[in-house]
């Protein structure tokens, strides 16, 4: 691509050259029309001379095109110019995750926080029926403000078909972050994603990638064979939750890892989240002060005598004798009173206090006995007061009576699971099933499937002009209808033929008990043929424009 700076592919002007690698380079471009920055990603030249890789090349564009999310890179164009493919994305002037993983390691919430985002891309586009194949490091991009940008979707999906094998020596991708299945040559899906974002986070909290060799082909075959370096081997402060999470993601066998995006990140929540609080808990230990040991008992010492206290002066007029008077009514009243209470008698029990009020007497005071420190308990703990035995000391300080209401024990409150239910995901498909059974309680992804089933070539060209519409239970519903895709997308028994078509996908809640009724029409914005003379007539069959045919299908929810 030498020479290609200042030089303009249609209306973007080339700037400066920002990236290169084995399958593409990037450049910043100029668009003087909207006044701004874009970067540019030009295909190899051998490449754009590939009329397959064309072909795909412009399905590509057109299905990452429709990809509109928060985090993922959009793309605002694509074309060709001398004989160059290119495609036009935002320019983001920041670096990659890559770049920031090299700067200092990450602490948990951060790369929860990346996985999160980089996890919302991806469950999106799986939702769209585009899997990246190919999620790293470099791939995600982070702008000042932090926030990630996965890009390149579909990319290796261009090249995979025009190339068996890259100068690596493996199928497209990238054999440290590639899948078992990838590194195989099989058939992927979104569990592949999974997979490679599962060593993303693997390095993101140790520091390194699972497998390292000394060929790109050897480090391949660990994927698929060699036992998973336990992550708090390698780091041993690596919470217990969070290794556990990756040895999910990075099982050898699809099935037995997340089945979805949405479960994998909210096994990540959970897991971080019980990490903080361990050492929330530890550290409140760690800092919280020793408890208070009962003193031994000593000698009291007996306290010097008080001072004499100062003559209290008496009003004028009031003399001595009439207040040693007042002061022996006051003890006969007490007298009486207390006099009466005993013949009486208590009719109904009283609780014991729990404090005893000090009462004056006219005795001689009981010695006191030196107080015993009582242990203090943590301040988080709950205390149910107990009941203190009388006695005949008085307590010094004065509390109210308890009253008779029960105190209520306190009892744990069910806390709601947070993992949203994972959809339950049938295809709708006419020569499968016409009868589908689901749970009544768990919501329900519905994908029904047009094909236009003739002719792989011809199939996969005509099903550009095939659309879809959904019906249940008479009701229209909202949906996303996915890329052009070979039939062999859809599991059936027995195998359909090859095709190509599309999916109409859309989520519902869960239905009520009981059976429902999915229909689903497939319509052609332009008439289109089969290649394929089905009445014998010597010409081919012709379908559209308009309706084609509509299914129906029933679901029984229980």
């Amino acid at each position: 691509m030498d020479g290609m700076i200042g030089r303009e592919l249609g209306p973007y002007r080339i700037v400066e050259q920002i990236g290169v690698g084995g399958m593409a380079t990037v450049y910043k471009a100029y668009h003087a029309v909207m006044n701004r920055y874009v970067a540019v990603k030009v295909m190899p030249e051998q490449m754009s001379q590939d009329e397959g890789f064309r072909r795909r090349f412009e399905r590509e564009a057109k299905a990452v095109a429709r990809l509109e999310h928060a985090h993922i890179l959009p793309v605002h164009d694509y074309g060709e110019m001398e004989g160059r493919l290119y495609l036009v994305m935002r320019y983001i002037d920041a670096g990659t995750l890559k770049d920031r993983m090299a700067a200092g390691p990450l602490d948990l919430a951060e790369v929860n926080r990346i996985i999160r985002q980089v996890g919302r891309a991806l469950e999106y586009a799986h939702g769209m029926g585009v899997v990246h194949r190919d999620v790293k490091p470099s791939n995600v991009l982070v702008d000042a403000q932090g926030d990630c940008y996965l890009c390149d979707f579909g990319l290796a999906k261009m090249l995979e078909a025009s190339v068996q094998f890259t100068a690596t020596g493996v199928g497209v991708g990238t054999p440290a972050y590639m899948s078992p299945e990838q590194g195989k040559g099989e058939k992927v899906d979104a569990r592949s994603d999974i997979y490679s974002l599962g060593v993303m986070l693997y390095e993101m909290v140790t520091g390194q990638v699972p497998y390292e060799a000394e060929t790109p082909l050897a480090v391949v075959l660990k994927h698929i064979t060699a036992p998973l370096p336990l992550p708090r081997k390698v780091k041993p402060d690596v919470p217990e939750e969070v290794e556990r999470v990756i040895l999910r993601a990075l099982a050898k066998n699809p099935d037995d890892r997340f089945q979805s995006m949405e479960e994998m990140m909210a096994a990540l929540d959970v897991a971080v989240s019980g990490a903080a609080v361990e050492e929330v808990e530890a550290t409140r230990i760690a800092v919280a002060p020793p408890p208070v040991m009962p003193s031994p008992e000593v000698e009291r010492v007996p306290a010097p005598p008080p001072a004499e206290p100062a003559p209290v002066p008496v009003r004028p007029g009031l003399p001595w004798k009439w207040v040693a008077g007042i002061g022996a009514a006051v003890v006969v009243i007490v007298g009486l009173v207390i006099a009466l209470a005993r013949e009486r008698g208590p009719s109904t029990p009283t609780p014991e206090p729990l404090m005893a009020t000090p009462v004056a007497q006219a005795t001689t005071p009981a010695p006191t006995v030196a107080p015993t420190a009582t242990p203090i308990p943590p301040i988080d703990t709950p205390v149910r007061p107990m009941p203190v035995p009388p006695t005949d000391t008085a307590t010094p300080t004065a509390t109210s009576a308890p009253t008779n209401t029960p105190i209520a024990t306190p009892t744990a409150v069910p806390v709601p699971p947070t993992n949203t239910p994972t959809p339950q995901i049938i295809f709708l498909r006419l020569g499968c099933d016409t009868t589908y059974t689901v749970q009544a309680d768990r919501p329900l992804e519905i994908r029904y499937g047009s094909w236009i089933a003739i002719g792989a070539d011809l199939a996969e060209q005509n099903a550009q002009h095939l659309t879809v519409r959904l019906v249940l239970d008479g009701e229209p519903v909202t949906g996303v209808q996915q890329p052009v895709v070979p039939i062999s997308a859809i599991p059936c028994t027995p195998p359909l033929a090859d095709a190509y078509g599309v999916f109409y996908v859309t989520q519902v809640g869960p239905l009520g008990a009981g059976t429902h009724v999915a229909s689903g029409t497939w319509i052609l914005d332009e008439q289109v043929t089969d290649g394929y003379d089905a009445n014998g007539d010597g010409a081919p069959e012709l379908y559209g424009p308009g309706e084609v045919s509509t299914h129906e299908f029933t679901i029984i929810a229980q």
